[in-house]
Protein backbone atom coordinates (compact mmCIF):
# COMPACT_ATOMS: atom_id res chain seq x y z
CA UNK A 1 0.00 0.00 0.00
CA UNK A 2 1.52 3.24 -1.06
CA UNK A 3 1.23 6.50 0.85
CA UNK A 4 -1.58 7.87 -1.29
CA UNK A 5 -3.73 4.80 -0.74
CA UNK A 6 -2.93 4.94 2.96
CA UNK A 7 -4.17 8.55 3.15
CA UNK A 8 -7.28 7.68 1.18
CA UNK A 9 -8.05 4.79 3.60
CA UNK A 10 -7.34 7.02 6.59
CA UNK A 11 -9.61 9.76 5.22
CA UNK A 12 -12.32 7.18 4.51
CA UNK A 13 -12.07 5.88 8.11
CA UNK A 14 -12.26 9.42 9.44
CA UNK A 15 -15.30 10.09 7.20
CA UNK A 16 -17.08 6.98 8.51
CA UNK A 17 -16.21 7.84 12.12
CA UNK A 18 -17.43 11.39 11.59
CA UNK A 19 -20.71 10.18 10.01
CA UNK A 20 -21.26 7.78 12.92
CA UNK A 21 -20.58 10.57 15.41
CA UNK A 22 -22.92 12.93 13.54
CA UNK A 23 -25.66 10.26 13.49
CA UNK A 24 -25.16 9.61 17.21
CA UNK A 25 -25.34 13.34 17.97
CA UNK A 26 -28.49 13.67 15.88
CA UNK A 27 -30.11 10.77 17.77
CA UNK A 28 -29.06 12.28 21.12
CA UNK A 29 -30.49 15.65 20.10
CA UNK A 30 -33.79 14.03 19.06
CA UNK A 31 -33.97 12.16 22.37
CA UNK A 32 -33.26 15.34 24.32
CA UNK A 33 -35.90 17.27 22.37
CA UNK A 34 -38.47 14.55 23.13
CA UNK A 35 -37.52 14.65 26.81
CA UNK A 36 -37.78 18.46 26.90
CA UNK A 37 -41.18 18.31 25.18
CA UNK A 38 -42.38 15.69 27.68
CA UNK A 39 -41.13 17.68 30.70
CA UNK A 40 -42.60 20.90 29.30
CA UNK A 41 -45.96 19.19 28.86
CA UNK A 42 -45.79 17.80 32.43
CA UNK A 43 -44.90 21.22 33.86
CA UNK A 44 -47.68 22.91 31.89
CA UNK A 45 -50.21 20.35 33.12
CA UNK A 46 -48.98 20.75 36.70
CA UNK A 47 -49.11 24.54 36.46
CA UNK A 48 -52.62 24.41 35.00
CA UNK A 49 -53.81 22.06 37.74
CA UNK A 50 -52.32 24.29 40.45
CA UNK A 51 -53.96 27.31 38.85
CA UNK A 52 -57.36 25.57 38.91
CA UNK A 53 -56.86 24.55 42.55
CA UNK A 54 -55.91 28.10 43.61
CA UNK A 55 -58.74 29.62 41.59
CA UNK A 56 -61.27 27.22 43.12
CA UNK A 57 -60.44 28.39 46.65
CA UNK A 58 -63.21 30.81 47.67
CA UNK A 59 -60.83 32.75 49.94
CA UNK A 60 -58.75 35.50 48.31
CA UNK A 61 -55.21 34.28 47.53
CA UNK A 62 -52.33 36.11 45.87
CA UNK A 63 -48.61 35.66 45.43
CA UNK A 64 -45.82 38.10 44.64
CA UNK A 65 -42.19 38.06 43.58
CA UNK A 66 -39.44 39.44 45.81
CA UNK A 67 -39.80 42.92 44.32
CA UNK A 68 -43.46 43.00 45.40
CA UNK A 69 -45.02 42.50 41.96
CA UNK A 70 -48.07 40.27 41.80
CA UNK A 71 -47.27 37.01 40.01
CA UNK A 72 -50.81 35.75 40.30
CA UNK A 73 -54.01 35.60 42.29
CA UNK A 74 -57.28 33.75 42.35
CA UNK A 75 -60.65 35.01 41.14
CA UNK A 76 -61.78 35.78 44.70
CA UNK A 77 -58.93 38.28 45.15
CA UNK A 78 -59.44 39.83 41.71
CA UNK A 79 -63.16 40.20 42.40
CA UNK A 80 -62.50 42.08 45.66
CA UNK A 81 -60.38 44.57 43.74
CA UNK A 82 -62.88 44.80 40.90
CA UNK A 83 -60.17 43.88 38.40
CA UNK A 84 -59.28 40.98 36.17
CA UNK A 85 -56.38 38.74 37.16
CA UNK A 86 -54.55 40.00 34.07
CA UNK A 87 -54.92 43.59 35.34
CA UNK A 88 -53.29 42.61 38.66
CA UNK A 89 -50.35 40.49 37.49
CA UNK A 90 -47.16 42.51 37.08
CA UNK A 91 -48.42 45.37 39.25
CA UNK A 92 -47.42 46.34 42.79
CA UNK A 93 -49.72 47.29 45.63
CA UNK A 94 -48.91 50.95 44.85
CA UNK A 95 -50.41 50.47 41.38
CA UNK A 96 -53.62 49.02 42.81
CA UNK A 97 -54.22 50.85 46.10
CA UNK A 98 -53.86 54.36 47.40
CA UNK A 99 -50.67 55.17 49.29
CA UNK A 100 -52.34 55.33 52.71
CA UNK A 101 -53.18 51.63 52.40
CA UNK A 102 -50.19 50.57 50.30
CA UNK A 103 -47.36 51.84 52.53
CA UNK A 104 -48.26 49.89 55.71
CA UNK A 105 -48.79 46.72 53.66
CA UNK A 106 -45.50 47.28 51.85
CA UNK A 107 -43.69 47.70 55.19
CA UNK A 108 -45.10 44.42 56.54
CA UNK A 109 -44.37 42.54 53.33
CA UNK A 110 -40.81 43.86 53.22
CA UNK A 111 -40.12 41.95 56.44
CA UNK A 112 -40.98 38.58 54.93
CA UNK A 113 -39.31 39.36 51.61
CA UNK A 114 -35.96 39.91 53.35
CA UNK A 115 -35.79 36.70 55.37
CA UNK A 116 -38.02 33.63 55.48
CA UNK A 117 -40.93 34.01 57.88
CA UNK A 118 -44.68 34.19 58.09
CA UNK A 119 -47.15 36.78 59.34
CA UNK A 120 -50.72 36.73 60.50
CA UNK A 121 -52.58 39.90 61.34
CA UNK A 122 -55.98 41.56 61.34
CA UNK A 123 -56.54 44.63 59.25
CA UNK A 124 -58.80 46.58 56.97
CA UNK A 125 -58.95 45.91 53.25
CA UNK A 126 -60.44 48.32 50.75
CA UNK A 127 -62.58 46.44 48.22
CA UNK A 128 -65.07 47.40 45.54
CA UNK A 129 -67.69 46.39 48.13
CA UNK A 130 -66.35 48.75 50.79
CA UNK A 131 -63.90 48.34 53.64
CA UNK A 132 -63.65 44.76 54.90
CA UNK A 133 -62.20 43.45 58.15
CA UNK A 134 -59.77 40.68 57.28
CA UNK A 135 -57.25 38.30 58.74
CA UNK A 136 -54.22 38.12 56.47
CA UNK A 137 -51.83 35.16 56.55
CA UNK A 138 -48.60 35.62 54.59
CA UNK A 139 -45.52 33.48 54.19
CA UNK A 140 -42.24 33.72 52.34
CA UNK A 141 -41.79 31.58 49.24
CA UNK A 142 -38.31 30.12 49.67
CA UNK A 143 -36.14 28.41 47.04
CA UNK A 144 -34.30 25.15 47.70
CA UNK A 145 -31.15 27.20 48.34
CA UNK A 146 -32.92 29.16 51.09
CA UNK A 147 -33.38 32.39 49.15
CA UNK A 148 -36.64 34.28 49.51
CA UNK A 149 -38.27 34.31 46.07
CA UNK A 150 -41.54 36.01 46.99
CA UNK A 151 -44.57 35.64 49.20
CA UNK A 152 -47.99 34.04 49.25
CA UNK A 153 -51.00 35.44 51.10
CA UNK A 154 -54.48 34.28 52.04
CA UNK A 155 -57.14 36.69 53.29
CA UNK A 156 -60.15 35.72 55.40
CA UNK A 157 -63.11 38.10 55.55
CA UNK A 158 -64.07 38.55 59.21
CA UNK A 159 -66.33 41.57 58.69
CA UNK A 160 -69.44 39.76 59.88
CA UNK A 161 -67.66 38.52 63.02
CA UNK A 162 -66.37 42.03 63.77
CA UNK A 163 -69.87 43.48 63.32
CA UNK A 164 -71.24 40.89 65.76
CA UNK A 165 -68.51 41.73 68.28
CA UNK A 166 -69.34 45.45 68.02
CA UNK A 167 -73.03 44.71 68.48
CA UNK A 168 -72.34 42.54 71.52
CA UNK A 169 -70.20 45.28 73.08
CA UNK A 170 -72.91 47.84 72.34
CA UNK A 171 -75.60 45.60 73.84
CA UNK A 172 -73.43 44.88 76.88
CA UNK A 173 -73.12 48.60 77.64
CA UNK A 174 -76.91 48.92 77.78
CA UNK A 175 -77.28 45.80 79.89
CA UNK A 176 -75.24 47.30 82.72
Amino acid sequence: VDMEEFHILEIDQMRRAFNQMAQSMKQTQENLEKLVDQRTKELTESKNMLSVVIDTIPTPVFYKDKSGKYLGCNSAFAELLGKSKEDIVGKTIFDLMDDSYAYPVFERESQILVSPKSQSYEGKFKTVYGIKDVIVNKASIVSESGEVEGLVAVMSDITYRKEMERELKYDARFQE
